[in-house]
């Protein structure tokens, strides 16, 4: 779908970003103003090669790199290699293909792309392959996870496509019960403001036919079948979409329970898995109790049973940009808007040993305790190993040290230790 869309899209982009340079680092590429989906998707697909080469590098070697001392080097040299890795024009406009045949396909239909970027022609597919590929999978967050869940309670290993679509209708149907039109909506315009990220426009009377091509897919008919009776209305009425939805809730508008815990939803999902998930090989019946993770924050109304093809929706792309070749650019590079990021509530600083803790400052800090203290206080807001890593690598960088050394191994280790 959309392909002349995505063609302009990719076009824009790597006439922006070549138009001085050769190549562009996947760390320069993940620092421009570009929708974070595909970046998300670029940096997974990179981080994936990376992973394939060291497991054949590991296949002919007989030393131990899970060694507690050894592992965390191997990992900051993942992180860089990842990082560091280059992209020639022609590498880049396919990794853009990619991320946008997912991530644009899948914002519109999510079960129909899902179900075919998983298993493409095969009938049946591994679970691990498909935990794999959901990594990819960033947007309307409760399927990766509730399919994930479902995986690790059942403990089966393989999984047919038909089977994986109806586990899709079944988390969609059980998850989205209480919601009404407009939670559907509010989950369903991730999709235009994606377009919008893309600088790609959708009008009015298109976004209520692509509303619509959304609902089906998910299996939500009669909500659909309403919408589709109501077209000729939508066309007289005059005004946004949203509008018009909530003129045919009035006089009252349904009030949306809390947000349900994701439990409830693999719960509900597992009464039903005996009806459609079929297994070649049997496994013993006993489920994992876990707890699940998060409570998923998106919006979406009540479900129905068949699904049927329906024409693309249109999109109209935005006026072509008609300033010089370094506009664009300057808008990719340019501030992004502020987001309120979670933070960590370590205390590196105070975990360190005493002595450790003086030897870094001399020997990596040349004792300057003030640059110590500001560097620990980046590092305690880390989400992750990987982020850790990149400030890591920077230090060493800046201060011309080399990362094999006794005190730069020491304190990999340390921070390794206290943050994967």
């Amino acid at each position: 779908m959309f392909d002349r869309e995505k063609q302009v899209v990719i076009n824009r982009f790597c006439k922006a970003i070549f138009h001085e340079a050769e190549k562009i680092s996947v760390l320069d590429l993940i620092n421009l103003n570009i929708p974070d989906p595909v970046k998300a998707f670029i940096s997974q697909e990179i981080e994936n090669k990376v992973e394939h080469e060291f497991r054949e590098f590991r296949k002919f070697s007989k030393f131990d790199f899970d060694h507690p001392k050894v592992k965390p080097l191997f990992d900051e040299l993942k992180v860089m290699l990842k990082y560091n890795r280059e992209l020639d024009i022609e590498e880049l406009s396919i990794l853009l293909k990619l991320a946008l045949d997912l991530n644009l396909d899948y914002l519109l239909k999510p079960c129909d792309t899902l179900t075919n970027f998983v298993f493409k022609y095969d009938e049946f597919q591994s679970v691990e392959f498909i935990k794999d590929r959901l990594k990819f999978v960033k947007e309307y967050s409760y399927f990766p996870l509730l399919i994930n869940e479902f995986f690790n309670r059942t403990g089966i290993s393989k999984i047919s496509k038909n089977d994986f679509l109806n586990l899709l209708y079944k988390i969609e149907k059980e998850y989205t019960k209480d919601f009404t039109i407009l939670d559907f909506y509010n989950l369903f315009v991730r999709f235009k403001h994606f377009l919008l990220e893309l600088n790609l426009y959708i009008n009015d009377y298109p976004e209520y036919e692509a509303f619509i091509i959304h609902l089906r897919d998910k299996n939500h008919v009669k909500i659909a079948q309403f919408l589709e009776e109501h077209k000729e209305h939508f066309k007289s009425f005059g005004g946004s979409v949203v509008t018009y939805l909530k003129s045919l809730m009035q006089p009252e508008t349904r009030v949306k329970e809390p947000d349900k815990k994701i439990e409830e939803v693999v719960e509900a999902v597992e009464t039903e898995k005996s009806k459609s998930i079929s297994e070649e090989e049997s496994y013993q019946g006993t489920e994992k109790k876990s707890d699940l993770v998060s409570e998923v924050n998106e919006n979406v109304d009540d479900s129905s049973t068949t699904v049927y093809e329906e024409p693309t929706a249109t999109i109209e792309k935005t006026e072509e940009v008609t300033s010089q070749k370094t506009d664009l650019y300057e808008k990719l590079v340019s501030t992004r808007p502020e987001q309120k990021i979670k933070t960590y509530d370590r205390n590196l600083d105070g975990l360190m040993p005493s002595r450790l803790k003086k030897k870094i400052i001399k020997k990596i800090f040349d004792g300057n305790e003030i640059v110590f203290n500001e560097f620990m206080s980046n590092i305690n807001k880390v989400k992750n190993w990987d982020e850790a890593s990149v400030l890591l690598t920077d230090l060493f960088d800046k201060k011309n040290i080399q990362p094999f050394s006794k005190w730069a191994i020491r304190f990999t280790e340390f921070l390794y230790e206290n943050i994967k």
